[in-house]
């Protein structure tokens, strides 16, 4: 049963690295050194999208952004006393 969960990690991981590498242009080994630093490849494309384009909204920012477009799309829907 270990070896079937190991499998499916490496499996699993060898996907987010065909995507960032393939969606990004981005050298697979360069990605593979980020695993290696303990870094979610949320983190890593997070890390990419700055490089490539550093007004780019991501992670926080991004979710704020969504947040804040979400509230103004439902805000008259909304129980809510707003400030």
């Amino acid at each position: 049963m270990e070896q079937d969960n190991a499998r499916d990690e490496d499996i699993i991981n060898l996907v987010n690295l065909k995507f960032i590498a393939e969606h990004y242009n981005y050298p697979p080994l360069t990605i593979m050194k980020m695993r290696q630093e303990n870094k979610s490849f949320v983190a890593i494309c997070d890390e990419i999208q700055q490089q490539i384009n550093p007004d780019h909204p991501t992670g926080a920012k991004k979710q704020y952004g969504k947040m804040k477009k979400f509230i103004k799309k439902y805000k008259s829907h909304m129980h809510i006393a707003w400030k």
